[in-house]
């Protein structure tokens, strides 16, 4: 995976070499997509970089749709270096414009409901994912309303409502069942199983997680990788089994 966002760096920078002079929509998309790349490969200060030089250029010829495109590249970016209030403020700055012209609203709402999730701020999440699912669920677009469900299910639970949670956790995974995405179907069901211990089984979130940990086994090792062993050792614990919950959390 490492090799081949190399590569597409290789490959960006190569055709964006080739565009002096050339047609300056087919650039911007070029500098998007190479700061898509850096991102996925850590790099995340050149990335900025990137999304704030492109950020200028855009306000100052009037490009409002490419400057809230940058805008919320610049707040995922806030949002993993944890500076959440900058976080914020990028994406409610990227929702307004694109409201106004009608397109990646729900992206964008995600977005928010992320950022207010990791603030603590719970009601607010949760009427941010809501809003994204009902817009996904109205437009049919189930691969991202899972990833919105996941939200709202994540929310509920943060309020206490674990059952009020459960139905929409498990219609996230079944969304993204089969549908040739190993981390994002292993991440709705690591939220099924949270959901599960939250609900006083253990045995059952066992089962969930022990899946999910599998399939996140076959490829490169991340983020998602470390919560499914930080979840296990939790669950482990629950069924005082220290050893087992022992080595679960020294691997994440």
């Amino acid at each position: 995976l490492a090799g081949r966002h190399t590569e597409a760096e290789w490959v960006l920078r190569q055709a964006l070499a080739g565009q002096k002079g050339g047609d300056p929509r087919r650039k911007e998309m070029l500098l998007l997509e190479l700061g898509r790349v850096l991102v996925r490969q850590g790099k995340t200060t050149e990335a900025g970089e990137l999304f704030s030089k492109t950020l200028t250029v855009a306000e100052r010829q009037g490009r409002r749709g490419l400057a809230a495109n940058c805008r919320y590249f610049l707040g995922n970016i806030a949002f993993h270096e944890f500076r959440l209030d900058d976080a914020t403020a990028l994406h409610l700055q990227a929702l307004g414009v694109r409201r106004e012209k009608g397109t990646q609203v729900t992206t964008s709402l995600s977005a928010l409901g992320a950022v207010a999730l990791a603030q603590g701020n719970f009601p607010v999440s949760l009427a941010y994912f809501e809003e994204a699912r009902e817009l996904l669920a109205r437009d049919k677009s189930e691969a991202e309303e899972a990833y919105a469900l996941v939200g709202v299910g994540k929310a509920m639970s943060r309020l206490g409502d674990f059952a009020g949670a459960a139905p929409m956790l498990r219609r996230a995974l079944a969304l993204r069942e089969g549908r040739d995405d190993t981390v994002g179907e292993a991440i709705a069901r690591l939220s099924v199983a949270e959901n599960l211990l939250q609900l006083d089984q253990p045995d059952q979130a066992l089962i969930e997680a022990r899946k999910a940990h599998f399939a996140l086994s076959l490829v490169p090792p991340g983020e998602a990788r470390a919560d499914a062993e930080q979840l296990m050792g939790r669950i482990q614990l629950r069924l005082r089994r220290h050893d087992a919950a022992l080595a679960n959390l020294e691997e994440a």
